[in-house]
């Protein structure tokens, strides 16, 4: 037998059992004051989020709270109306350089972080929440888990061709320690919660 055989037969000899593998917990049960824990984490992300009641009209709140915006969208049909376009799925994305405010639906929370993830079938076109230079996210209160680890539990991406996280505006930041909003993205976000199923 050849040395090398000798080391690589003791080796294998030696070799220690394999530790078990950890166990993936499965989806926790919501903990009383999620909603806060999240409202928390999105204004540590730079968001902001208001309660659906406090919209009113959509009209008249986009023109009091983005007074220097014309160019309104939305993936939601019921909500478009008068300076509040909605775009169909068959958006063409070069379309939308010039959008200045985006109202899009998320499907989950994730409140240890502020992430909310939003799927193609939310957009009518994936470049949506990055080219706008504010996004506004709606989100049920009822789809708030407490770990990105609850939310891949519900997601399930290999559903869907696409899908992203998104907590809060974009933001870059040097080796200065200087921090840009809007570098690559959206300049501000907000969320608005709405009250989840009964």
């Amino acid at each position: 037998m050849s040395a090398r055989a000798h080391i690589l037969k003791a080796i294998r000899e030696r070799r220690p059992a394999s530790p078990p593998l950890p166990r993936v917990p499965g989806p926790q049960q919501q903990g009383a004051g999620i909603q806060s824990r999240f409202c928390e984490s999105l204004i540590l992300a730079g968001a902001e989020w208001v309660p659906e009641s406090a919209i009113g009209d959509w009209g008249s709140y986009l023109q009091k709270h983005y007074p220097d915006c014309q160019n309104f969208v939305t993936a939601l049909p019921e909500l478009a109306g008068p300076g509040l376009q909605f775009l169909p799925a068959t958006t063409d994305a070069r379309s939308l350089r010039n959008v200045d405010v985006a109202i899009i639906k998320g499907d989950w929370g994730v409140a240890e972080n502020g992430a909310i993830w939003v799927p193609q079938e939310q957009l009518p076109a994936r470049v949506l929440p990055f080219i706008t230079q504010h996004l506004i996210l709606l989100l049920p209160t009822d789809k708030i888990v407490e770990t990105m680890h609850d939310a891949y539990h519900y997601i399930r991406p290999d559903t869907t061709p696409f899908g992203v996280f998104i907590a809060g505006p974009s933001k870059t930041a040097d080796i200065e320690q200087s921090l840009v909003k809007g570098a690559q993205g959206a300049r501000s976000e907000l969320v608005v919660l709405q009250p989840g199923a009964a």
